[in-house]
């Protein structure tokens, strides 16, 4: 199934002086804005905040560049894959804004979420002020921890299962530290796919060794369901105030296309990473 996406992300045709800007520009045509309301472009910024502001909604794209190299140098794909493409990456201020975004992206109020439990209190938290339920799968425990796939695919499958847009995958785990294994992954990629649900892989704390099986991998680059994988420098430096965090689309193609025309939008809407900040990634 193709998945469905909210009604709340306003995706309309743009008016037509900016279609006639866009086509212009398309056309070699070098535009001079007699309304350009942008200081940083006639010199009204202050000295200590020096450049010229360009307002990407993913982010500055040297800043995607550059984490778009660190993620492929560090394996984060899955095997045989591309590089990371920087197009595929989105910055923002924290993983829970990502999860804001993602939640206005795929549910209208009254939808619902797949979260784990034992998970983060956070998930619940910030569904609600979605006004979107958060519906809870359990992790047991036989020895290490794993998911109850057989009752996930009984929830999808429910009458409750038509609420459900989303399932967040923490991997590994908060608080129990376990990973997504690769036998769960196949069967959870397989149930999202067939009902048309978009997964959220959270793994923040996945350069930390907690559970060594073989494996064990990142759902980031996943290709058989819509996949958006979380990850910032709050963890991965141990640092919480370093206000980074990125999520990475993937999937297939029609899907990636339509989630990402319409997360421009919301990303645009919001414009949260400053570019002081995003100067300081490639040091980072």
């Amino acid at each position: 199934m193709t998945v469905r996406f909210s009604s709340r992300v306003d995706i309309s045709a743009p008016n037509p002086i900016a279609a006639a800007e866009a086509d212009a520009r398309a056309h070699g045509v070098v535009l001079g804005k007699l309304n350009d309301s942008n200081p940083t472009r006639h010199g009204l910024a202050p000295a200590e905040v020096p450049g010229v502001y360009t307002a990407e909604p993913r982010g500055p794209r040297t800043a995607r560049e550059a984490l778009a190299r660190y993620l492929s140098d560090a394996g984060d794909s899955p095997a045989g894959s591309a590089p990371v493409d920087p197009d595929s990456l989105y910055l923002l201020s924290s993983t829970s804004e990502a999860y804001s975004w993602l939640i206005k992206l795929l549910c209208d109020a009254g939808d619902a979420v797949l979260a784990p439990k034992p998970g983060y209190p956070l998930i619940e938290s910030i569904a609600r002020l979605e006004c979107v339920d958060t519906i809870e799968y359990q992790l047991r425990f036989d020895g290490s921890w794993f998911i109850d796939t057989a009752a996930i695919e009984q929830l999808l499958y429910s009458e409750q299962g038509e609420r459900i847009r989303a399932l967040v995958l923490i991997n590994p785990n908060n608080p129990s530290g376990s990973y997504v294994k690769p036998e769960e992954r196949a069967t959870l990629v397989r149930l999202c796919a067939e009902r048309g649900i978009a997964i959220i892989a959270d793994e923040v704390f996945y350069d930390y060794a907690l559970e060594p099986f073989d494996g064990n991998a990142r759902l980031a680059g996943e290709t058989g369901v819509l996949t958006f994988a979380l990850d910032g420098f709050s963890k991965m430096l141990a640092a919480p105030h370093a206000k980074v965090g990125w999520i990475r689309v993937s999937g297939p193609q029609s899907d990636v296309i339509e989630a990402q025309r319409r997360l421009d939008v919301i990303a645009d809407d919001y414009l949260p990473m400053s570019d002081i900040i995003a100067d300081r990634l490639p040091e980072l």
